[in-house]
């Protein structure tokens, strides 16, 4: 949260949350993330309202990575839905409007377009 001259006021929550997530580096000096922090940090971010950039800039991180790890996030759900168990409906099939009726045979649709022809070169006499 912003504060009078622009400084940055964290709550409790968000103060233990910057102090979880990094939890170590690798060999090349990236850092290791704390998954159980990531997430609370992700569900942080798809609050209506809350602007990604921000929230990673003031725990730290680069809003990039955070921007990726949102969309990892969003394309696993989206994904688990679609793999929902047999019994429950994972995605609802359109259904057609009352009194609409298939075509007993398959359309056919001819186009045609016509030919261009390019000019040909006259020869003007001189």
């Amino acid at each position: 949260m912003l504060g009078e001259r622009g400084h940055v006021y964290m709550s409790a929550q968000e103060e233990g949350l910057l102090g979880r997530l990094v939890i170590g580096r690798k060999r090349d000096s990236r850092r290791k993330y704390d998954e159980a922090a990531r997430r609370e940090l992700i569900e942080a971010c798809l609050k209506p309202g809350v602007s990604i950039a921000r929230t990673a800039v003031e725990r730290g991180i680069n809003p990039n990575l955070v921007r990726t790890w949102t969309t990892q996030h969003q394309r696993r759900q989206g994904r688990a839905k679609l793999l929902a168990p047999a019994g429950e409906p994972a995605i609802e099939t359109p259904t057609e409007p009352p009194g609409t009726l298939a075509p007993a045979e398959p359309l056919f649709v001819q186009v045609i377009t016509p030919v261009r022809r390019r000019p040909r070169f006259q020869q003007t006499a001189a």
